[in-house]
């Protein structure tokens, strides 16, 4: 239908408009061997390819590319989870672990 070409399309230059920029990413699954999948605070779907399981852990994301179904990114900093909450401090990405906004 033409509101559901709407939508698709309204969505799809909302990802597009992320790509570039770093966004804390709450990771909520773990897809096929290589691939992790999580959302940003706007509720953008992102996947990162990652082979260790990092479900629950936010962590800062730069999206490199927009699709039809959400965002793909690589992790922003080394993979280890002080270095993620220095990132996030240092960034001051929302949910970075200073007690206000981000995550519930």
């Amino acid at each position: 239908s033409e509101l559901a070409e709407i939508t698709a399309g309204s969505a799809r230059a909302f990802y597009e408009a992320q790509v570039g920029t770093v966004q804390m990413v709450l990771i909520e699954k773990k897809r096929e061997p290589d691939w992790v999948r999580g959302y940003t605070p706007n509720y953008t779907p992102v996947r990162v390819r990652c082979a260790d399981d990092r479900r629950g852990e936010l962590l800062p994301v730069r999206i490199t590319e927009a699709g039809p179904e959400g965002c793909t990114g690589v992790f922003a900093v080394t993979c280890t989870r002080s270095s993620f909450v220095r990132a996030a401090i240092r960034l001051r990405l929302p949910g970075s672990f200073s007690g206000r906004g981000g995550w519930p």
